[in-house]
């Protein structure tokens, strides 16, 4: 689900939830973990001062490097099993769409305690995963070219994931209930996102690490 609507759809729910618990973010720092073909950046880089785009696969990153560039987005390569090339706390949001359902527990903890250390304290992160209770989502999880042996992700999966690596579970909603021929129903969707009907879901948390000063 990277196409230029659905990924529309799914930059608004972080944007609205940034400013619900965070404020405008036109002044923070975003992170994009796992950016795969880059349609996300440039709608993120809309809202956010600065955008950094991280991925493993170095082919589609030039490729997205080459089709998303703009003058506040980054694009960084990451090596696997490496720490993340950042300081501690170099963004106030970090996000990450469709990226859990490829990593093994492990490496899913690893992802968010590496999180934890390259968001600042009280920022937040924002996890949008295929809801594994909607059919066609999970059959696209199972079965889609591009996903294709994946391990499919609860909710409170990931919420248990925040708990365990530093960070306090604020939100979780569904979304993607309508297809784009049915969008004009889409205000909809705030009245049954706590029902587990859209093709995905978004849990957002928030950095528990102390700030300067504080004791630990």
């Amino acid at each position: 689900m990277s196409g230029p609507y659905l990924m529309q759809r799914q930059v608004d729910v972080v944007v609205a939830a940034v400013r619900r618990w965070l404020g405008e973010p036109a002044s923070m720092r975003c992170l994009d973990l796992g950016c795969a073909d880059g349609v996300a950046e440039p709608l993120l880089a809309q809202h956010f001062h600065q955008v950094t785009a991280m991925d493993i696969d170095a082919d589609v990153l030039a490729e997205a490097r080459a089709r998303h560039a703009a003058a506040n987005v980054r694009f960084v390569h990451l090596q696997p099993a490496l720490p993340l090339p950042v300081q501690p706390g170099d963004f106030d949001v970090a996000v990450a769409f469709s990226l859990l359902h490829h990593l093994d527990a492990d490496a899913r903890r690893a992802t968010h305690a590496a999180l934890a250390r390259a968001v600042r304290p009280g920022g937040l992160a924002a996890m949008l995963e295929y809801n594994p209770l909607n059919a066609a989502a999970l059959g696209l999880v199972l079965f889609g070219p591009h996903d294709r042996g994946s391990r499919p992700v609860l909710p409170r999966q990931v919420t248990r994931l925040y708990r365990d690596t530093g960070w306090a579970p604020l939100q979780r909603q569904y979304l993607l209930c309508f297809p784009r021929p049915m969008r004009a129903l889409v205000p909809l969707e705030a009245r049954i996102e706590r029902w587990p009907l859209g093709a995905k879901y978004l849990c957002v948390a928030r950095n528990r690490a102390p700030r300067s000063g504080e004791a630990g």
